[in-house]
């Protein structure tokens, strides 16, 4: 075999994925289309479970040092503010929200990998065919006009929402598309809200503001249908319109509207071949859920395959790994797109009066106890099987009793 595994993606997922495996001396190999992390930002939340599942490989410091703390998110009303969200207080070893483009994480975790001699990474290079059979995974790839072929124990899928690899094994999607559409776009300058992500539930549409690093910042506003064509202005009007605040049109760095679905795989492995990421799940991008799930699927599946790997691992227990990976995932990626699509269908509420009570349901909720149990959900720390083991030597769902006891027989 060429590898112990093959990595088709090279994204955030993937590249996670490839981390967590060279740091346990397993040989891999990545092979991403695109040769360099798209400059634009896309995802740009990271919660304390992905720097937990950051941790055992060092990366934890680096993204937190790229990244803008968010310790409270301010939530307003259409004329009113309707409270403050604290995360500064979160249970947690990372007590805060990190907002870092998704660009400077992949590049950051494409970096990284020159720390593990097992792990091979090839850019430019499309996987456009792949089979199994009892003996191993193989792939056809396509580099610089050439097919090239490689074999390994094990492919792991992190080719995203659109890639081809599901269709190729014949993995039965269903998606649901949401009517809800926004349009983002990232400033320049100095737009004096500091560190704080700023919520606007208006009765007009919603608006969100997040800070970026080197004094950037992400609005992102609610629009009434998926805009192919944006006309001049259209987003710092309908921000003057909601907010109050100006921005000017020529601090714009890049702007992309963006649609929004749910799907979750209904299997997560099939023999040989595994899903994560996007490629297993796609969620509506509220709170950074979708990208976030993916860092954590890496992790289990790290765990997952290095115990399917050992020697002594029994053909009934790598099926019980598998399964469980599969079933652990789906449970937490299914909360996550539950979650996100509960926020954006409350943020989104339009007109007079669904409007007035959803933000007065809001003012109640933050001037309450409920505040306290708020801030852990949107930190994504109450997800079931939403974080890594605190100790790394153990998997969380074979435990290291039964495996050593295999090992002894």
């Amino acid at each position: 075999m060429d590898a112990e595994v093959i990595i088709a993606g090279g994204g955030p997922t993937g590249l996670m994925l490839a981390n967590l495996l060279g740091q346990r001396g397993i040989r891999t190999h990545v092979f991403e289309k695109s040769l360099t992390p798209s400059e634009t930002s896309k995802a740009i939340g990271i919660t304390p479970p992905s720097l937990e599942a950051m941790r055992p490989c060092g990366l934890d410091q680096a993204i937190v040092q790229a990244g803008v703390k968010v310790q409270r998110a301010v939530i307003h009303g259409t004329k009113h503010k309707l409270g403050m969200l604290g995360f500064g207080q979160i249970a947690a070893d990372y007590p805060s929200i990190l907002c870092v483009p998704q660009y400077e994480v992949e590049t950051i975790l494409r970096n990284h990998l020159a720390n593990y001699p097992s792990v091979t990474f090839s850019s430019g290079a499309l996987v456009d065919s792949a089979w199994q059979d009892q003996d191993g995974v193989y792939v056809s790839c396509l580099k610089s006009g050439k097919q090239h072929s490689f074999s390994a124990v094990f492919l792991c899928v992190c080719d995203g929402d659109k890639g081809r690899l599901r269709q190729l094994f014949e993995w039965d999607t269903d998606a649901s598309l949401y009517r809800d559409t926004f349009l983002m776009a990232d400033f320049q300058g100095d737009s004096g809200l500091g560190d704080d992500a700023h919520l606007f539930f208006t009765r007009h549409g919603a608006v969100e503001s997040f800070p970026l690093p080197e004094g950037k910042r992400r609005w992102i506003v609610q629009t009434e249908s998926f805009m192919d064509e944006i006309p001049s202005g259209f987003l710092e009007e309908r921000v003057w319109q909601r907010t109050g605040f100006r921005l000017d049109r020529n601090d714009m760095i890049w702007q992309s509207p963006f649609g929004t679905k749910r799907r979750v795989e209904q299997n997560y492995c099939k023999e040989r071949v595994f899903l994560a990421g996007d490629a297993a799940h796609v969620m509506p991008p509220i709170g950074g859920q979708g990208m976030n799930t993916g860092f954590v699927d890496a992790c289990f599946l790290a765990q997952t395959i290095e115990r399917m790997l050992d020697k002594v691992t029994t053909a009934e227990q790598r099926e019980q790994l598998a399964g469980d990976y599969e079933s652990m995932r789906k449970r937490a990626a299914a909360s996550a797109a539950t979650r996100a699509r509960v926020s954006m269908y409350i943020g989104t509420r339009k007109q007079f009066l669904p409007s007035l009570l959803r933000n007065m349901a809001i003012g109640l909720a933050l001037h309450s106890p409920m505040a306290h149990v708020v801030a852990p959900h949107f930190a994504m720390l109450t997800i079931p099987y939403g974080r890594p083991a605190k100790d790394k030597r153990k998997l969380l769902f074979l435990e290291d009793d039964d495996f050593e006891e295999t090992k002894e027989k």
